[in-house]
Parts: C-alpha cells; sequence; structure tokens
C-alpha cells in the first residue's frame, strides 16, 4: 500500500500507512533485539550486512511518494530495512560468529519459501491459459475482451510478485552458500519462461512435440537442467494441466 500513496491519497489512507510502519518498527526492533543477544557486541561492530531484496519490476518511482526526496534519504523506512539474518550476512560471516547451524536451518527454509513461490507459479500461470483459452480468444465482444484484459493484467500483478519472492529467496540460498547441485534444481526465472507452452493450452494440436516446457514445471529438480533440450513427456504434461484443474 505504501508504494502507491501518492500525493493525492487520502488523510485515511496516509494514517493507516503510518500506523503500519509503526507497528511493523516495533517488530523489527523486537526481532533485532532477540538476535543481538546471540552475538558478541563486538561482532556486531564488524558485520557488514546486503540485502536479499531483488530489483522492483513494477516500475514504481520515489517521485510516486508526497515525502519530499531529500528527507526520504535521511529515513529509513520501516519496509526498507534489512533484517539481521544469516542469508544478509552471507556464509563467510556466518562462520565468523558461529552461525553455520543457523545458516542451514534458514536455508531449509529458503528452500521451502522457494518451492511454494514455484507451486504459487505453476497454479497462477495454469489459470491464466485456462482464463485466455475459454474466455479471451473466443468472445468477440469488446466488453467481454476488455474485461477479461484486466483480469489478465490483474493476474500479471500476481505473477511478478511471485517471481520476485522466488529470487528473493534464490538470492538467499546464494548467500547461505547453497551447493551447485542444489542451485541448479532452482533456476532463475526470466520473464520468457512464463509464457504456456502451446500443449498445456490447446491439446493434441499441430507441432505439439516441437513445445518445451521449463524446469518449474517439472516435478523435483533433477532434469532442470535439461529441461531445455527434452521433448515434453507425459508426467509434465500432467502437471501442467492439474495446474490448470486446480486454477479454476
Amino acid at each position: 500500500m505504501a508504494k502507491h500513496l501518492t500525493k493525492r491519497s487520502s488523510i485515511t489512507d496516509k494514517n493507516s500507512v503510518e500506523m503500519k510502519r509503526n507497528l511493523l518498527q516495533k517488530r523489527i526492533d523486537g526481532f533485532h533485539n532477540r538476535t543481538t543477544a546471540l552475538l558478541d557486541g563486538e561482532d556486531i561492530k564488524h558485520l557488514e550486512i546486503s540485502s536479499n531484496e531483488v530489483a522492483d519490476e513494477e516500475g514504481w518511482t520515489m517521485e510516486d511518494v508526497e515525502e519530499n526526496p531529500e528527507d526520504i534519504e535521511e529515513e529509513v523506512l520501516p519496509e526498507n530495512i534489512t533484517l539481521l539474518l544469516p542469508s544478509s550476512l552471507g556464509i563467510e560471516q556466518c562462520k565468523m560468529v558461529g552461525w553455520e547451524s543457523i545458516a542451514q536451518q534458514e536455508l531449509q527454509l529458503q528452500v521451502g519459501q522457494a518451492n511454494d513461490c514455484l507451486e504459487d507459479l505453476r497454479l497462477l500461470l495454469g489459470h491464466k491459459s485456462l482464463l485466455f483459452w475459454t474466455k479471451f480468444r473466443h468472445n468477440k465482444s469488446q466488453w467481454h475482451k476488455t474485461r477479461n484484459a484486466a483480469e489478465l493484467r490483474k493476474i500479471g500483478q500476481q505473477e511478478r510478485k511471485i517471481i520476485r519472492r522466488y529470487k528473493c529467496a534464490r538470492k538467499a540460498l546464494i548467500c547461505l552458500g547453497a551447493s551447485e547441485q542444489l542451485l541448479t534444481q532452482y533456476l532463475d526465472i526470466q520473464k520468457e519462461d512464463t509464457k504456456m507452452p502451446g500443449d498445456i493450452v490447446e491439446e493434441n494440436r499441430v507441432g505439439q512435440r516441437n513445445d518445451r516446457l521449463m524446469w518449474f514445471w517439472k516435478l523435483g529438480g533433477e532434469n532442470a537442467r535439461n529441461a531445455w533440450g527434452e521433448s515434453v513427456d507425459n508426467n509434465t504434461e500432467d502437471v501442467g494441466r492439474n495446474a490448470m484443474k486446480e486454477g479454476e
């Protein structure tokens, strides 16, 4: 909500954002108090913290915010604070302060986060393809096309948020010293990777054999490295179609 706060926003919206920021700041302070209790005071002074955030893909700029840009540079907003986590320290610093076991715990959590994001992405893409095939392509009405296009844009926004969460999780895995084998299971996702192949959108069509599914449509990461060059097998097709059914 804070990203959409502009000069024309109502007082109610501004107050709501301010209350949420205050609450978030209290939670961050409490978290950092508990975390720093695990570290030696001298260690904290020498630690370098880096963010796992990735670039915002929604095109939001600071000019959309009401505050003076000069004030924004001096004030660190709660939503921009980097938490003191093993992934924000990096594996080498974790070893220095004796956080190896904690780093391994976060690594497992980030793997779970990445899996959740991929599952959400598969379901969302299946729903988008279903919407496109059943409503958008066969409807000649301009009113319905406009309505369906708006729904597709909404799905596109959800898609970008999911991918952004996934990229944050993957970046955390790298910072935590994830093995090369693990990283080949969780590859980077590009915009063109989310295009739905024709064998999911339209069954039994001409040229279906030449289609390729992206690696995240496959169950498990063992075949991820070869996903670009292999033919789509029946199990993979079932994954995509099941995702469509769950997205209905």
